[in-house]
């Protein structure tokens, strides 16, 4: 029996390529480990977190309420 349909805003269509080094990588994949995720959920978590406190930083300099 397959799985039931993932509710369309809950898909996750676009995938992000980023180039590393192989020290970068073992960095990530060590952090992965600790944060026991994979590493596009780990990725995920970490790039939407530090976007949104980008976001914040810029609105509050210019004034802007969030």
């Amino acid at each position: 029996m397959p799985r039931p349909r993932k509710n369309p805003k809950d898909r996750k269509d676009y995938h992000l390529r980023v180039p590393l080094t192989p020290a970068q990588l073992a960095i990530i994949e060590e952090a992965v480990r600790v944060g026991g995720e994979g590493k596009a959920g780990w990725a995920r978590s970490v790039l939407l977190a530090a976007a949104k406190k980008c976001i914040d930083k810029a609105r509050k300099s210019s004034g802007q309420r969030a």
